[in-house]
Parts: C-alpha cells; structure tokens; sequence
C-alpha cells in the first residue's frame, strides 16, 4: 500500500460483511487497496451467494457529513431528483431519514465485531505475509469470532 511521503508498505485492508441483528461476520475480506471502493464488489457478490434465509442487502453511496445542523437531521427530506440516473436515485434516498437510518446502524453492527476482535480477542497484526496467507489467517479470526458470538447467542 503506499504510504505518505512516498514509497509502499506491505499492508493489508480487512473487510467484513456483519449480520445486523447476530453480529455474525458472514463474507470475510482482505485487500491491499488503500481505500475501501474496490474491496466492495467482491463483498456483495459473495453477499448475494448466501441463502435468502439471511437476508437482503442494501446499497450504499458516499459519506454521510459529520454534525449537520438539526433542521436537515430532523426537518422533511428534499425532493426526490428528476433524474433516471440511479447513482442519483440512491444518493438522494441516502440523505432522507429511512435511507439514513440502515447506515446509521453501523456503528452498532460491523464497529464492535473489529472492536471485539481487537481488544477481547487481542488480534491486532498479521505475522504472516503475503495476500493468501493473510486472507486464510482472517478467515480463521473472523470464524473464531463467529463460535465466540454462538456461544453468547446460545446462553451457554
């Protein structure tokens, strides 16, 4: 990945695609992209091979601005757009309140699987190298996770 003031560090971008309501990580993944557009695809390919009985998943765009004033968090949503273009379609339905609220649910859903991971499980670097090594060591946290949060979701 490059770094700033130039050159590359051998580094890695995991990714997972949580369960709203079990937190279980259901696609793990890892990149060497230096942001997080591209390792998006894969995902929500992944995504759609899952059975129905877990679910659908929604679309995102963009950022959400940090600290808007409260009339536009709270006041009536903008006119939806005169255009067929579905970029525009979605980024609008993002900024009324039922588009904001699946996003909102990030903080409560996939912040707390990396938390969890980080400080109670203590995984915090890789050891190993390469692209394949690391995907097969996140593939195994993210399952160790996953018996971890059965067992607390089965009162044991």
């Amino acid at each position: 990945m490059p770094v700033s003031g130039g050159g590359f560090e051998q580094a890695y971008t995991v990714q997972a695609a949580v369960d709203t309501d079990t937190l279980w990580v259901l696609v793990p993944g890892v990149t060497q992209a230096s942001h997080d557009k591209q390792p998006v695809a894969p995902l929500r390919e992944a995504l759609k091979g899952l059975p129905d009985t877990l679910g659908q998943i929604d679309s995102a765009l963009g950022r959400e601005a940090h600290h808007r004033p409260l009339e536009q968090r709270f006041g009536p949503d903008a006119a939806a757009p005169d255009s067929d273009d579905p970029l525009v379609q979605m980024a609008w339905r993002l900024k009324t309140q039922e588009g904001r609220a699946p996003y909102a649910k990030r903080n409560s859903t996939v912040e707390p699987v990396f938390g969890i991971i980080q400080q109670a499980m203590g995984f915090r670097q890789f050891m190993r190298r390469g692209l394949a090594a690391v995907t097969g060591k996140w593939t195994l946290v993210t399952l160790a996770f996953n018996l971890k949060r059965m067992h607390v979701l089965c009162g044991a």
